[in-house]
This record gives C-alpha cells, structure tokens and sequence, in this order.
C-alpha cells in the first residue's frame, strides 16, 4: 500500500470518527427536542430487527404482522419530521459525503469519488512534481513557440515535431494502464522535455495513478543517502521500484560513476521485470548514452522504450 493510500485511508479514518461523534451529539440535541421522534425511531429499529428474524425463520403470518406495524410507523415518523420540518436524513448533515457517509467506500467496495479526489492531492503532494502542477500540463503547452521552418537537418519543424510528441504523449498518457514501455525524451536543452514529462505525471496524477518525479542527480543522490545511511533499509528503495510511474529527468546530468550506473541499471531492471513503466528524458543522444552507461543500459531502453527526439533551439531564450 502507498504512503498516499495510507495517508488517505488514515485520514478518512479520522473523518469517519469525527462525524459518528457530530452525529452523537446532533441526535441528542434533536431529540431531546422531539422526544416522540426518538421514540418512533426507536420502535423502528425494534420492528426492523424482528422483521429480519422472522424473515430468518421462515415465520410468513409474523412476517406480514411486523411488517403492517413497520409500514404504519414509517407513515408516523414521516408525518413528524414534515412537522417538525426535519428532512428525512436529518443525521447525514454531519457527513462532508452524503454518499459513502465518509467512509471513502461504497457498499460495493468501490471506492468513492471523495476518497479518490483526496487520494488524487495526496499523491501530488508526494509525487515530486508539485512545483510544476500548476502550470506545466498538456493545456497549457504552447506550439506557437516552437518555429515552423524545417529544423537543421531533419525533414520536418520543430513545430510540427512537438504537436506529434504532444498527441503521442497524450495518448500515452490515457492508455498508461495498458503501456508496458517506458518513454525516452531526447533533445537539447530547452526544448520542452521536461515540461512533457511535468504534463505526463500530472495527467497521470489525474488519473489517480501514483507517480513519483526525480531529476537523475535527486535520485542518485537520494539512493546515495539510502545505501550509505548508518540505519540502512532496502525499503528505503521500495517507492523507486513500486510506483507505477518512475519520472528521471535530465539523464546524464548527475555525477556518473560505476556505482550510480549500477544502481539505475538494477533499479530499471526491477522495474521492468515488474512491469513498471520508467519515463526518462536526457540531453545526450542514444550514442552518447550508451558511451555514458554502457550498451547493457542502452539495449534496455532500445528494446523496453518509446524513444523520442524533441526537435528545436532552446526555447528559455524565447521567454
């Protein structure tokens, strides 16, 4: 179970507890104002339980007795809360979700749509990305800064190059579920990788698909501190191999060593064996990463990625 999962539950946990006591004490405060109120509900889970017991025992002349006697003060309790002018869920005002009355499931074991909407802000903020949430998204990716003339030596523009990556990206994005690659950006600085990938987590966030974002210098970093730590955990690691979605950005740009290519090579194989999907984006080309990394890593990312080059000058002298 993730820590957003489990952040999630404890807190509807907690809701749950706070509003059976609102409840408690509204239902006290009400009938002590209408106290043939409680009595009528009282005689109404009387009649439900012997309803129930004879329904059990097959006892069908009891049965039809209890259930005339349920039915008449089912009538007398709805003539009361009309005088009383008390809507008929009187007790469900202390509830924030009247469907699910803040348990966060459904009677079918589903979960609410409350339960995912808070999951959803509770994996943002563990995801990494929410610097970026506000702004970088697939709505908000602006094409007119990319030039329409063809680029350098390629066949095509920068423009027209970033609206296919842009649709691709998209689609990705929504059959995530169903995709057992990962994804590959390649480029030169400033042409938009990074924001691609804040798009992708961010829809995927959306899609209440946990997601976990890290620069490469981070996340070697961060392993770093985990292995060498005094009180050293392998389950410091689980998070980087469980997420459904692994964001590294900038490849290449964190202190490369043998131990650090180890660690992402062991940490992509994990990943891949257990289909996780890993999204990467790097200025270097394929070459170049395979010269960095060594051709075990690269023939990993040739057979197990999506692999993209984002055309273009770079864009942060343009904003």
């Amino acid at each position: 179970m993730s820590t957003a999962f489990s952040n999630t539950k404890r807190k509807f946990e907690r809701k749950r507890l706070s509003a059976e006591h609102k409840k408690k004490l509204l239902k006290k405060q009400i009938y002590s104002k209408y106290p043939e109120l409680e009595k009528i509900e009282n005689e109404l889970q009387t009649n439900a339980i012997k309803l129930a017991k004879n329904m059990f025992l097959d006892k069908e002349s009891r049965n039809l007795h209890a259930q005339d006697a349920f039915d008449t003060l089912l009538a007398k309790r709805k003539m009361l809360l009309n005088e009383y002018n008390l809507n008929e869920h009187y007790l469900d005002s202390v509830y924030d979700c009247t469907i699910c009355n803040d348990k966060g499931i459904l009677d079918n074991g589903s979960l609410c749509k409350c339960f995912l909407y808070d999951l959803q802000i509770e994996r943002a903020k563990h995801s990494g990305l929410e610097p970026f949430l506000e702004n970088d998204c697939f709505d908000n990716f602006n094409l007119n800064l990319f030039s329409k003339e063809p680029y350098s030596n390629e066949n095509k523009s920068s423009y027209d190059n970033m609206k296919e990556l842009l649709s691709i990206c998209t689609k990705y994005t929504n059959n995530f579920r169903n995709e057992n690659k990962g994804i590959l950006l390649l480029g030169n600085t400033g042409t938009g990788k990074s924001f691609l990938l804040h798009s992708i987590g961010r829809a995927l966030i959306e899609n209440n698909t946990e997601v976990l974002y890290y620069s490469a210098f981070d996340l070697v970093d961060q392993i770093s501190q985990f292995r060498f730590s005094r009180n050293h955990d392998e389950s410091s690691m689980l998070p980087f191999k469980n997420t459904s979605a692994l964001i590294i950005d900038d490849l290449g740009a964190e202190i490369i060593s043998d131990y650090s290519k180890a660690e992402l090579l062991n940490l992509l194989d994990y990943r891949m064996n257990h289909n996780k999907n890993t999204l990467f984006s790097s200025n270097l080309s394929l070459s170049e990463i395979s010269n960095q990394y060594g051709s075990r890593f690269t023939s990993r990312l040739l057979k197990h990625f999506y692999i993209y080059k984002c055309l273009g000058a770079d864009l942060r002298t343009k904003l």
